[in-house]
């Protein structure tokens, strides 16, 4: 989950706003190494889940922080 990644260390609180009750959090890759970790290992565990789906996207919305994008991606699997 993303609490994990958070707590973990593989996501970096960038931002924060509050709308009522509500809080968004922006985060990003810390660094080059857990990008290299996401691009690797995370994508290869998709490979062995969904052999042939395109990844790409999934990938691109990791590192340009669309998280509406990232959640819709696994329905379109």
């Amino acid at each position: 989950s993303v609490e994990f990644l958070f707590f973990t260390g593989y996501l970096k609180k960038v931002g924060e706003r509050r709308e009522e009750r509500t809080i968004y959090i922006t985060m990003t890759v810390p660094n080059e190494e857990v990008a290299y970790i996401y691009e690797n290992s995370v994508l290869a565990w998709f490979d062995k889940k969904v052999k042939n789906s395109d990844r790409k996207p999934l990938y691109k919305s990791l590192l340009s922080g669309d998280a509406g994008r990232i959640r819709a991606i696994p329905s379109e699997i």
